[in-house]
């Protein structure tokens, strides 16, 4: 079963008590099965804080339900005398 999680610019992801947390275990998170929930979270959090950005995160859910959070590295951008050669 796939969920969605939100995870805001400081890779903080949101707990049920509606804050940013870097360090939340999985089963304290704001998650849902059903991504228009985390839009409508997402809305409303925008409408607190218009600096705010998050991106919904869709990741599998474990035998428990609860979200398993991959923690993959970022690409970097290929440079530009990299594209040109």
């Amino acid at each position: 079963m796939t969920l969605y999680i939100l995870k805001n610019q400081r890779a903080q992801y949101l707990n049920r008590q509606l804050e940013w947390t870097a360090d939340c275990p999985a089963d304290q998170l704001f998650f849902s099965q059903h991504r228009d929930v985390v839009i409508n979270q997402l809305i409303e959090l925008n409408s607190q804080d218009i600096y705010l950005r998050a991106e919904i995160v869709s990741c599998e859910a474990n035998a428990r339900d609860i979200p398993v959070i991959r923690h993959a590295t970022t690409q970097q951008p290929a440079s530009r005398e990299t594209e040109q050669a």
